[in-house]
């Protein structure tokens, strides 16, 4: 006979493990002591915890970070990522070598004379390359020489031969012209008056001395004389001299005539333009030059105008009327015989 077994009610609890994956980059090598960013990863669903094992990454509560390596030597870092989830850990570590550069590229930029080179010194460096390399000569030696025509931009890829790191440096190379100064043979200034001293090559990058003592390009003479300039730079120097005259007026005028009442004083004003008289109503043809001086008593007048070395004058003429004297007759006269009469 079959008895059945009587089981009493039991309950039961569910156990379940929190599994999840903590990765970190493979073991690298950074070449120039700067720093490196590490990308984690991690299979917990957020949110989580993250610690790493090292000050010099930042954020250091993100499971990506940039690391700092802080140092200025050769070092080796192992860096140690761990992540909390759920009451659960999990980790992975990576190593980070850290070189510096063992090749000192010893400039950044140089100038030199158009026509010349500048070597570069790159003492342990291999599998050496240049942009551009039209001008580099022995390119891939340790000791190339650069030598552009114009101002250039180049970057030098090499190796290192103690971590067979890649590197690259940026040298800029000014190319200077030596100078090249002319003046004008010869310059010309009107009385009271002055001229400008412009050189007609030159180049204002450079320096300049005056025999007056200035050091701008353009000077004002208002002295006759020869005027001296010298323009130097890095490559050298050049000189050049100009003549400097003073013009002489070219008309003669009078300052002063006398006329009869009636007439009129013909001016020559031969080669002048630009004639203006003051005051102008008693000047016959004012503007030509011929002009006749017509006043019906004393006058003062003045004349502006350019003359034929393209001054500009203002002179005074003063012209002086006359009259004709005044005579009155009686119609007719006596006298008696043996007398006379006045």
């Amino acid at each position: 006979k079959f008895n059945p077994i009587q089981c009493n009610s039991m309950q039961f609890n569910t156990i379940q493990f929190n599994s999840f994956s903590v990765d970190l980059p493979a073991d690298t090598t950074i070449c120039d002591l700067l720093g490196f960013q590490i990308n984690g990863a991690t299979s917990a669903s957020a949110p989580y915890g993250v610690t790493w094992n090292n000050t010099n990454l930042s954020p250091s509560d993100s499971i990506s970070a940039a690391f700092t390596t802080g140092v200025t030597q050769d070092s080796t870092f192992s860096i140690a990522l761990e992540v909390y989830h759920q009451g659960c850990t999990n980790s992975d570590t990576m190593i980070i070598n850290a070189f510096s550069n063992p090749v000192v590229v010893p400039i950044s930029q140089a100038t030199i004379c158009s026509g010349t080179s500048i070597p570069i010194d790159l003492t342990g460096a291999t599998n050496i390359s240049w942009s551009p390399d039209s001008t580099v000569l022995n390119p891939t030696s340790i000791n190339p020489l650069l030598a552009p025509f114009d101002d250039e931009q180049y970057t030098v890829y090499y190796q290192s031969g103690v971590n067979n790191c890649s590197y690259s440096h940026d040298i800029f190379v000014e190319v200077v012209n030596p100078p090249t100064l002319l003046l004008p043979d010869s310059l010309s200034f009107c009385l009271n008056d002055s001229v400008g001293v412009i050189p007609t090559v030159f180049s204002a990058a450079n320096d300049h001395f005056w025999s007056t003592g200035d050091s701008s390009v353009v000077i004002f003479a208002q002295t006759p004389g020869t005027y001296y300039l010298t323009e130097s730079n890095f490559c050298g120097s050049a000189n050049d001299s100009v003549y400097i005259s003073e013009v002489t007026q070219s008309l003669n005028l009078i300052s002063q005539t006398e006329i009869c009442e009636g007439s009129s004083a013909l001016i020559d004003m031969t080669g002048a333009s630009n004639i203006i008289w003051t005051p102008s109503n008693t000047v016959i043809n004012a503007s030509t030059t011929n002009p006749e001086l017509a006043p019906q008593s004393d006058q003062q007048y003045t004349v502006s105008f350019f003359d034929a070395n393209g001054c500009a004058y203002t002179e005074d003429i003063f012209v002086g009327v006359n009259y004709a004297p005044a005579t009155t007759l009686p119609d007719s006269l006596n006298f008696c015989e043996d007398d006379s009469v006045h």
